[in-house]
């Protein structure tokens, strides 16, 4: 960046923001740097790589800066020894999004520590803006009146044309990377640029991809509102939007198949979202946000024909007989794709394996086992809407069964159905065709209508 201004700090070499003021820069950087060395900087991330900090260096008596820090391993670390850091970087898209007319705040500073070249750690220091919500949060867990969502579903649409238009393309375009403004009219604040890049316009794949990811995030909103923001994204033009929404559900399968490939690798290694497990006989993996109390155990002796749904207390266990390990982990690794997916399963806890044996273990709410008989007849929306959900990103099998089902909230909806069998979907990157969908849902349905209700 031409003209930058450079310090060096606490080892760090420092890269302030375009018109940033040094003496206040040069504050607020040692003030930060003294916190994170005593201890008085509570970190929010639980990454071995990466960390976040929640910082007061100003009088007021919450926090008002955020330091993100990134430590690198030797060979990462060299491959960067000519490029500049994450945090750098970072920095420098902020000034460039900036400066084509996006709402982004704009960062403080970005420090380096390098050794011969090798690049050994990065930090970025970042003001904290007052009275904003992300947008996940506010849409999830605040629950917005409809009114309030329709707002915001409009609003979403136009700024996210902005940003597209604009030459923005980021890999991560979630709702929590949207900080909203108070106000009547929703306004948006974009944030988190690590998976980010500009370009002199963004061509219609990268277009589908990132409002394909935004769709998929924004798992429980309704069809209207999802048209909505296609409306405002297009703007105005009905056939445009109805095109994009072709767009994103022929893309769906591929995004998902993505997704599933990713989450093989992740869910079955250790880190931040997953943990081995292990106990006598037997071995695993857990959500470690997911365990609660003691686990059930894996089978110990003889085996079960087909998988077997049974509620083991606070849990769904869905036991199956032997097989090998890569099976196992294809379970565990479909359970967690479809949890991400648009919470189409309930949350995973963990896979349990031995030589008996495998068993899922499912966290269980209030939801119960799908009705039989005439009761059916209530949750026959609640199927139909799960099949098409699960066929609308991979291949359903037509085995499904009444006891592969449950019934129970999710989110802002009362009652949803959930699936318990992960392996009766695979991601293969195309849709379950329609017709194969209305035959399934309809036999499972059947099936549920002429059995009896089941065991309390």
């Amino acid at each position: 960046m031409t003209g930058e201004k450079r310090m060096t700090i606490g080892g760090y070499r420092w890269h302030l923001a375009p018109g940033a003021d040094a003496d206040e820069a040069l504050s607020r950087i040692a003030a930060a740097l003294a916190a994170l060395a005593g201890g008085d900087a509570p970190n929010l991330k639980s990454g071995q790589q990466k960390q976040l900090y929640a910082l007061r260096l100003g009088e007021g008596a919450a926090p008002d800066h955020l330091l993100k820090a990134y430590t690198y391993r030797w060979f990462p670390g060299l491959l960067r020894a000519l490029r500049p850091s994450k945090s750098r970087r970072e920095l420098n898209l902020s000034a460039a999004a900036l400066a084509r007319g996006l709402p982004v705040p704009m960062p403080l500073a970005a420090g380096e520590r390098r050794r011969m070249g090798r690049l050994l750690a990065c930090c970025l220091l970042v003001p904290m803006v007052r009275d904003v919500t992300d947008l996940r949060r506010l849409w999830f867990d605040e629950r917005p009146s409809p009114d309030r969502r329709r707002r915001l579903a409009t609003a979403l649409g136009r700024f996210s044309r902005r940003v597209h238009d604009a030459g923005l393309f980021q890999d991560d375009f979630a709702p929590n990377n949207f900080l909203v403004l108070p106000g009547a009219e929703p306004e948006f604040l974009l944030v988190d640029f690590e998976r980010a890049r500009l370009a002199r316009r963004l061509g219609a794949g990268m277009r589908r991809w990132m409002l394909s990811k935004l769709s998929r995030h924004m798992d429980d909103a309704t069809a209207s509102e999802r048209m909505r923001f296609l409306k405002a994204y297009a703007g105005g033009d009905r056939r445009e939007a109805r095109r994009w929404w072709r767009e994103i559900r022929e893309f769906a399968p591929r995004l998902a198949l993505r997704d599933h490939r990713r989450m093989r690798r992740n869910s079955t290694a250790e880190g931040r979202n997953y943990a081995r497990h292990a106990e006598a006989g037997s071995r695993g993996f857990t959500r470690r946000r997911g365990a609660r109390g003691a686990l059930p155990s894996p089978p110990r002796s003889g085996s079960t024909p087909a998988p077997r749904v049974r509620s083991c207390e606070d849990f769904w266990c869905i036991e199956y007989g032997r097989m090998g390990r890569r099976r196992g982990n294809e379970i565990w690794a479909r359970a967690n794709t479809l949890w991400a997916s648009g919470r189409l399963i309930p949350e995973p806890v963990a896979w349990m394996q031995s030589e008996a044996g495998g068993v899922l273990v499912l966290a269980r709410g209030v939801e119960a086992p799908l009705p039989a008989g005439r009761k059916i007849e209530e949750a026959r929306g609640s199927v139909q809407m799960l099949v098409k959900r699960l066929g609308g990103l991979a291949t359903l099998s037509s085995g499904l069964a009444p006891g592969d089902i449950a019934l129970g909230p999710v989110g802002r909806w009362p009652r949803r159905a959930l699936l318990l069998r992960p392996d009766l979907v695979a991601f293969e990157g195309r849709r379950t065709p329609p017709a194969t969908l209305r035959a399934i849902a309809d036999n499972t349905i059947s099936a549920a209508r002429a059995s009896s209700p089941p065991a309390p």
